[in-house]
Order: structure tokens, then C-alpha cells, then sequence
């Protein structure tokens, strides 16, 4: 398997989430033409539009460095915390 040139981790394999009879994996490779032409056409995802979407989200992440704090501490205690097993 040939991992994309953008994945910003090392791993070749992705973990998988078992819905019923559904097995959903990311793939880890390059997108094919014919999917990013359906991204560019149905979803608008070009790159100028993916690039201004990034920098809005670093602005807003800025902007709410407290609330994102609480809510990793929050996941965090929910994940490690024995009372939620």
C-alpha cells in the first residue's frame, strides 16, 4: 500500500470501527481522479477553499484555546476515568 504523501503520521495501517455488518476504514492512500473531481465538484474541495478553511479553524482554535482546553481535559477524564467502563 502506497500512504499518501500528506499523512502526517507514520502509520501504513488504520485502526477499523465495526458498525453491524459495516467495517469503516480510512484509506491512507492518494485520492484517485475520479474522487477528487467529485470532492471539487459536489463538495467544493479545492485547495484554495481547503487552505481558507484551515486558517479559520487555526483563528477559531486561537480565539477558544480555553474551551478547547477544557474539552480535551473533559474527554480526557471521560476516556481514563474507571467510572464511565
Amino acid at each position: 500500500m502506497q500512504v499518501a504523501e500528506t499523512m502526517l503520521s507514520d502509520m501504513d495501517e488504520m485502526p477499523t470501527i465495526k458498525l453491524g455488518d459495516y467495517t469503516l476504514q480510512m484509506e491512507l492512500e492518494e485520492l484517485k481522479p475520479e474522487v477528487r473531481e467529485i470532492a471539487r465538484k459536489e463538495l467544493r474541495e479545492t485547495p484554495d477553499v481547503s487552505r481558507e478553511a484551515i486558517i479559520a479553524l487555526r483563528d477559531l482554535l486561537k480565539r477558544y484555546c480555553s474551551l478547547l482546553k477544557l474539552l480535551t481535559s473533559a474527554l480526557h477524564l471521560a476516556i481514563f476515568d474507571e467510572t464511565y467502563f
